[in-house]
């Protein structure tokens, strides 16, 4: 099988690493009680009403389309620093579709997703086109890691602050400096928890980890310069990070991604683009590899996955 740095470079998108976890974040200090503001008095603030403003934002963000540009820095497989970087466009239906394409002068190179069972990731940049997949609840036990691929693509959807979280039963605590408030819940799976760091002001997230029982799987991502969202049938739309960087701890890669002409996406998102079965036949792609199998994935025809 070929290895390719353009497909080491995006798998780094799903390895991304900006910084060590950190617990606060300044956005500015501010006094006590200060009104006009989210929280006002962050020390008082329960997790249910720090969830709830959150969750009134990300539950209007259930459908996302926007233009990306990706920025990568990753160590290949020949232990060298390399960057990368391409445009492309950002697409997610919740609870759990996501489709994101990085390509350069208009031309689609690499494709990862993800639909309510599995993940994967397509290498379009040789004459030969093969596909990487595998079962979400089989990710932790399965090779993904070692192709690359370390967080599969429905993590996305998590950092990016999107996601709701529980109204209640999780843990709440106040920044050093006052000015952050973060939430902890369990994870989806049960298998860890994440952390989302709000800002007092806004109500906003800045900063988001995700802290899986397994110190390979810990993520953090840092989201700033919230813009709008044009979402319709709103009276006051959602907003969301258009710099977001996001990092695998473990590996010291990093993603950078700018987002841009943010919308719902109502007249542009199109189900084929969260169909692995279709992909693979617009794509023609020549080999199809699985993930789940405990040893070297053995490629089979794409044709004949559905």
């Amino acid at each position: 099988m070929k290895t390719h740095s353009c497909r080491a470079a995006l798998c780094a998108l799903l390895t991304a690493t900006l910084i060590t976890l950190t617990a606060c974040q300044t956005v500015g200090t501010r006094p006590p009680n200060s009104p006009g503001l989210a929280f006002p008095n962050p020390s008082s603030t329960t997790y249910e009403q720090a969830a709830e403003a959150y969750n009134r934002n990300a539950r209007q963000l259930q459908r996302l389309w926007a233009n990306a540009v990706v920025r990568i820095s990753y160590t290949d497989e020949n232990n060298e620093r390399r960057q990368e970087q391409g445009d492309g466009r950002l697409q997610i239906i919740q609870p759990d579709r996501v489709a994101l394409n990085i390509g350069k002068l208009g031309q689609t190179y690499l494709w990862t997703g993800c639909d309510a069972t599995r993940y994967w990731w397509i290498d379009l940049t040789s004459d030969e086109h093969f596909a990487f997949a595998g079962k979400h609840q089989g990710y932790q036990r399965s090779r993904a890691r070692s192709f690359g691929i370390v967080v599969p693509p429905l993590e996305i959807i998590t950092l990016l602050g999107i996601k709701p979280i529980p109204p209640t039963g999780g843990a709440i605590q106040v920044s050093n400096d006052g000015n952050l408030l973060g939430l902890t819940t369990k994870l989806a799976d049960g298998q860890g928890r994440q952390r989302i760091w709000l800002d007092t002001n806004t109500a906003l997230p800045v900063q988001i980890e995700i802290l899986g029982s397994d110190p390979q799987s810990q993520l953090v991502a840092e989201l700033a310069d919230h813009q709008t969202v044009a979402v319709r049938g709103t009276g006051n739309p959602p907003q969301l990070a258009t710099r977001i960087k996001i990092a695998h701890t473990a590996s010291g890669s990093l993603v950078t991604l700018d987002l841009s002409e943010m919308e719902d996406g109502i007249d542009r998102l199109r189900p084929e683009a969260f169909n692995l079965g279709t992909l693979l036949t617009q794509m023609r792609v020549d080999k199809l590899y699985d993930l789940d199998k405990p040893r070297t994935p053995t490629p089979t025809p794409a044709k004949t996955q559905e």
